[in-house]
């Protein structure tokens, strides 16, 4: 008898389980601040940078290796960089006169990478991708001006597979020249 209940019980709970409703989860997508930014702080529009592939690693002119004297005197087969641009990496919203001041003006930036091995941020250059832009008029007198970032990364042998950080700092030179950033 006490066998029959628990099968009943059991089986009550899978029907159970198949039949009520599921709730349902839903993402929400985050949308930068735009015109709620605060005033002269810079904020990243991507924080993810896009993942290295082997292709990009591994130089795709290999040659034939007949003798061992041949493999030890042959170059490694890896590239001297990968690129990574990302057009539209940081904006900023800043008062609608300081837009003139910021005309020719370069923005530099500074790696600082996670504590790992193989992180490949150890060994990258970034560089400002073209001038800073004007992406919106906001209804207070205000504009968001934004940039963009290319990561050159380097000595691709020492890559390793896996997920790696870094913080990227930016200087935009709107008050203060960025010369000793």
């Amino acid at each position: 008898m006490k066998c029959r209940r628990k099968i009943k019980c059991y089986l009550n709970i899978i029907v159970a389980l198949l039949f009520v409703p599921q709730t349902k989860v839903l993402a929400q997508q985050v949308s930068s601040p735009g015109c709620q930014a605060q005033l002269n702080q810079p904020f990243a529009v991507i924080n993810n940078i896009p993942t290295i592939q082997g292709p990009e690693i591994v130089d795709g002119d290999l040659q034939q290796v007949n003798t061992e004297e041949e493999l030890l005197s042959g170059r490694p087969p890896y590239k001297q960089s990968a690129v990574r641009n990302i057009d539209n990496y940081w904006q900023m919203r800043v008062e609608s006169n300081d837009v003139s001041s910021l005309s020719g003006k370069k923005v530099k930036y500074r790696v600082e990478p996670d504590n790992q091995v193989g992180n490949p941020f150890r060994n990258v250059n970034a560089i400002p991708i073209g001038d800073i832009k004007e992406y919106l008029t906001c209804s207070d007198g205000t504009v968001i001006v934004g940039g963009g970032l290319s990561l050159d990364f380097r000595e691709l042998s020492m890559l390793l597979g896996g997920n790696y950080g870094a913080q990227i700092g930016i200087c935009i030179p709107l008050k203060t020249p960025c010369d000793a950033f």
